[in-house]
Order: structure tokens, then C-alpha cells, then sequence
């Protein structure tokens, strides 16, 4: 399994309270955004499968751990800190170790070292926003990650794309999306980048300007009494060249320490 990032930056952005213990140690440009209320547990039902059961751990209110079951390889990431700023992070998963180290420019992530490639991989910002990582580009509305695509030839490139609702996200807000691979897209669960849920994705690949692959999700969230997501009913669609080949159904639940 190809680990294409994982680099964990706090952004600035959202209508969440900010306290000065949240300010970054490069300044108070880019407040660490944390959620009113910090994820305990998410698990994923589908009928006829096991449970997926993801495990979030903090300390105060930074994202100490996080760690999922054998459907995930016995995935296990923790987070070092040096003040708020995350200066590494290591995975072990299927038994290996992987580490990584971030480095920044003023209060922003600049690059990682990862254990794969050329060993570095760079940032790119466009205002308060990642643009470019790793051969993908980003798109933006209203803090949250609107679109992400990746141009391999002329007329051959993947994009995905997001809508949201107007809720409480119960992620921090931090560069970058925890990926492992590129499925990590098609989670809805994960909205590290963005301040709220995501409610309709899309993902397509296209070769020779013609649609091969595509993907997309519906979401319905029954949200608790703060705002937060506590139940998701998912609907799942997969395409290959225009017809449906797939669908399955997805029920997502959240837990939240007190």
C-alpha cells in the first residue's frame, strides 16, 4: 500500500472559539482551529461485513493518536508535538514503521520527509490554502476543500470533488488529509482540511478524455444537540464507463469524549 502523506498542519479558519493557548508558536496569523467537542470514535457499518472502527486519542486539545483495526493493517499513527506545531508523526501499519518529519516556513507546513519517492515532498499556498501537493491541486470555497485534481497526461486526469453542509466538523482543521492512499478520498469520515462535512462527492478518472472510472457518494447526517455530526447514512456508487457496477450502503456513527 503506497503512503502518499501524511503531514498534520493546523489552518485558520472557521467560526469556532479561538483561545490564545491555540496560537501557534510562529505568531498569531494561523490560530490552531480545534473542535469545541474532540472525536472519541467513529465506526463504520455495512451489512455483511465486520465493523471498521477508527480510535482518536488528544491530549488537551491536540490529536495525540490515531488507530484502526485489521481491515486497516492494525493502523497506528501517533503525532509528536514541539509546542502546538506537530514536528512528526509515526505509522505502523501491516507491521511496519513508517516516520515522518515536517518542516515549515514562518507558521506554515513548507515540506515532509516521507520514507517513499524522493524522500521530500513540498507544499504549495495560494492565500490561506494548500494549492499544490505531490502532483495534486486544490481548490477552495468557504474553507473547505472544494476540489482536488491531478493531470497525468493531456487528456488523462482524476478529480474529485466535494459539497458540504453548513455543520460542525468534528475534525481539527489540519494539513493534510491523513492519507494512506488514494481511497482515503472516498471517505467521507475524513475532513481534516475542511471546517465542515462533506455530503456529495465525486471522484472520476478520465483517459483520453473519456471517462473510465468514477465514483460518488451521498450523505445524510442526523447531527446531536451542538451541531456535530452523530449518525451518517452513506450511499456509495461505482462506475465503469458510465454504467453502474456497484452500490452499497454505509452507516457511520460518532462518539465524542466528555
Amino acid at each position: 500500500m503506497m503512503i502518499l502523506a501524511c503531514a498534520a498542519l493546523f489552518s485558520a479558519c472557521g467560526e469556532k472559539d479561538i483561545t490564545p493557548a491555540d496560537t501557534p508558536s510562529g505568531g498569531e496569523e494561523n490560530p490552531v482551529e480545534t473542535p469545541s467537542k474532540r472525536v472519541k470514535q467513529i465506526v463504520l457499518s455495512q451489512e455483511g461485513s465486520n465493523d471498521k472502527v477508527w480510535d482518536f486519542a488528544w491530549e488537551g486539545n491536540l490529536l495525540k493518536s490515531i488507530s484502526a483495526g485489521s481491515e486497516f493493517g492494525n493502523l497506528n499513527i501517533v503525532y509528536s508535538y514541539e509546542g502546538l506545531r506537530p514536528s512528526s508523526s509515526q505509522w505502523v501499519m501491516y507491521g511496519d514503521t513508517y516516520n515522518y518529519s515536517y518542516q515549515y516556513e514562518g507558521d506554515r507546513l513548507s515540506s515532509q520527509n516521507v520514507p517513499y519517492g524522493d524522500g521530500v515532498v513540498h507544499y504549495t499556498y495560494l492565500g490561506g490554502h494548500v494549492s499544490e501537493l505531490n502532483g495534486y491541486k486544490f481548490e477552495w470555497e468557504n474553507d473547505n476543500l472544494a476540489k482536488i485534481r491531478k493531470e497525468d497526461y493531456e487528456q488523462d486526469f482524476s478529480e474529485y470533488t466535494f459539497v458540504y453542509d453548513g455543520k460542525n466538523s468534528p475534525f481539527p482543521q489540519m494539513y493534510g488529509v491523513e492519507w494512506i492512499n488514494e481511497d482515503f478520498f472516498h471517505e467521507p469520515v475524513w475532513g481534516f482540511w475542511s471546517k465542515n462535512n462533506v455530503i456529495h462527492y465525486e471522484g472520476k478518472s478520465v483517459e483520453q478524455a473519456q471517462t473510465r472510472r468514477a465514483k460518488t457518494m451521498d450523505v445524510e447526517f442526523t447531527y446531536d444537540e451542538d451541531g456535530y455530526p452523530a449518525r451518517a447514512s452513506v450511499t456509495e456508487k461505482d462506475f465503469d464507463r458510465n454504467e453502474l457496477i456497484r452500490e452499497k450502503h454505509i452507516t457511520i456513527s460518532y462518539s465524542y469524549y466528555d
